[in-house]
């Protein structure tokens, strides 16, 4: 092996270490990240829910960062539950003409609420979790940690190529 390629063997290695270590950190941080989202969805006895707006309902999930919040909010109907978002702030992860604004309402189950917050927020569950409603635990923990390992799933594909 000359010593040219055995800089360029020592810099690939190097990078590769690098890489690995990138990726650790990642996972790391998905991994912390999942476990306060399971800390907030698997209390035995629930955290004090935020004040109820009447006109907007029941905070089902309050999300938040140092430069937003993400609140979903529901009320029991006829057909289940009527849901809407309202946004404070403006990251760059919550589109421009949405922020401040209330999201359009639905009404549903869970899969009416996760549309919410998707369109709200597409990456949603990065933000800190500060309440769940614990009718809506399950659903959402299960939904968080599918969303989690997709997107683990994603970072690793990217990494591959």
């Amino acid at each position: 092996m000359t010593k040219n390629e055995a800089i360029t063997a020592d810099l690939e290695q190097k990078s590769l270490i690098a890489a690995t270590e990138a990726t650790a950190t990642t996972e790391a941080q998905f991994l912390e990240h999942l476990g306060r989202w399971q800390n907030v969805c698997q209390q035995d006895s629930p955290q004090s829910a935020p004040a109820s707006d009447f006109s907007k309902g029941k905070v089902i999930v309050d999300l938040g960062s140092a430069l937003s919040r993400l609140t979903l909010y529901g009320n029991h109907v006829e057909l289940g539950w009527q849901f809407c978002c309202e946004l404070s702030n403006t990251p760059s992860a919550v589109r421009d003409e949405l922020a401040g604004h209330y999201i359009q309402t639905a009404t549903g189950e869970w899969l009416a609420a996760r549309q919410q917050l998707d369109s709200a927020c597409e990456n949603w569950y990065f933000l800190a979790p500060i309440f769940v409603h614990p009718e809506f635990r399950k659903e959402i923990l299960r939904t968080v940690e599918r969303k989690y390992t997709l997107t683990r799933l994603k970072h690793w594909i990217e990494e591959m190529r």
